[in-house]
């Protein structure tokens, strides 16, 4: 049994994953909008009225680097940080042009 304080990192980082400000109950697609809201702004061009959601690059590199440590996947750091796959993907080759992480084996090039 793991005690509370050892989980206390993954429940501050969910409590941060963004929520639909329109359906609280369904899953997130982009600029805190589900996916049928975020279609239909997109169509009626208002999409402009919600902003896109940015975190550091200094606490997307942290979140990873902890939770590949712990040796959780790549897709289950892009949930828990709230950004799709491929969000996460250029956010993690960002850092490593940058030099703030080292490839990992997950890198082919």
């Amino acid at each position: 049994m793991t005690d509370l304080r050892d989980q206390l990192a993954d429940f501050e980082t969910t409590a941060r994953r963004p929520r639909p400000i329109c359906h609280p109950n369904r899953r997130h697609k982009a600029r805190r909008l589900c996916a049928g809201c975020y279609e239909h702004h997109m169509d009626a061009g208002t999409l402009d009225q919600f902003p896109r959601i940015r975190r550091p690059d200094a606490e997307i590199i942290a979140t990873y680097r902890r939770l590949r440590a712990q040796g959780h996947s790549f897709r289950y750091v892009a949930h828990t940080l709230g950004m799709t796959f491929d969000g996460l993907n250029k956010a993690y080759y960002r850092a490593v042009a940058a030099g703030a992480l080292t490839p990992d084996r997950r890198t082919t090039t």
